[in-house]
């Protein structure tokens, strides 16, 4: 359907029969309205992408998706296996528009959606390198020009490696900002912002950082040394 970029469509094969259900009401003296119920199951399918979205063939997924809405917006719930729960917000404007979303890992119930606009992604434990290695291959670019996102970003998860080391109990939030876009870290590990720039030099402010990739390799050198840095509030 080409809404996918080609990085992303070449790690997946297979096929899913999907089992659907629509009911539309279309009352006399009041809005139409909606609801779409999808079931299908993913064990077809192979995903060569990154953990946690690699996944052989023959493994079964069951998936439920479930639209709900109006001629002006729509609800898109689901759940892919039994603890991996979506809810988002979709606007029926001259483009289809992403309002808000939230997926959720290790979850039993639909998260509620997100207070402000953009995406939260509750993730388990991430191999940064792998993810950095396919998004600098194009995956981030060119996705279907029929749609808008939301600028801001959330991820959160209990471990990233990334640069020989692992980030504990990490959240990131990039968002846009007055003149460029803004990033902040929180982690066991960091307490961070950066402020990339358009056009001008980009600002860092380190409030905290511990960083010792040593640790992270099994025989670690002794002569490696920790880096712990601590800094006040810069503008």
């Amino acid at each position: 359907m080409g809404v996918l970029p080609p990085q992303l469509n070449d790690a997946l094969s297979g096929s899913v029969t999907w089992n659907g259900k629509v009911g539309i009401d279309l009352p006399y003296h009041a809005d139409t309205t909606y609801h779409i119920e999808l079931n299908g199951d993913l064990r077809n399918v192979s995903s060569h992408l990154p953990s946690p979205l690699n996944k052989p063939a023959g493994e079964a997924i069951p998936v439920n998706i479930q639209a709900d809405g109006n001629l002006k917006s729509f609800a898109l719930t689901g759940s892919a296996g039994s603890k991996n729960h979506f809810n988002s917000r979709w606007l029926l404007n001259q483009k289809l528009t992403l309002d808000r979303a939230i997926w959720t890992t290790d979850s039993r119930t639909i998260p509620p959606l997100p207070a402000q606009q953009g995406v939260e992604l509750n993730l388990p434990a991430l191999d940064g390198a792998q993810w950095l290695a396919l998004f600098q291959k194009g995956a981030a670019d060119n996705v279907s020009s029929s749609a808008e996102f939301p600028q801001r970003v959330t991820l959160r998860t209990p471990a990233l490696s990334l640069g020989g080391q692992q980030w504990n109990n990490l959240s990131v939030v990039s968002a846009p900002s007055l003149n460029g876009t803004k990033i902040e870290a929180q982690g066991r590990e960091v307490n961070a912002t950066l402020l990339m720039r358009n056009h001008a030099p980009w600002l860092a402010n380190i409030k905290y950082l511990y960083y010792n990739p040593g640790v992270a390799k099994t025989h670690a050198s002794s002569t490696n040394a920790d880096i712990a840095v601590g800094f006040g509030e810069h503008d």
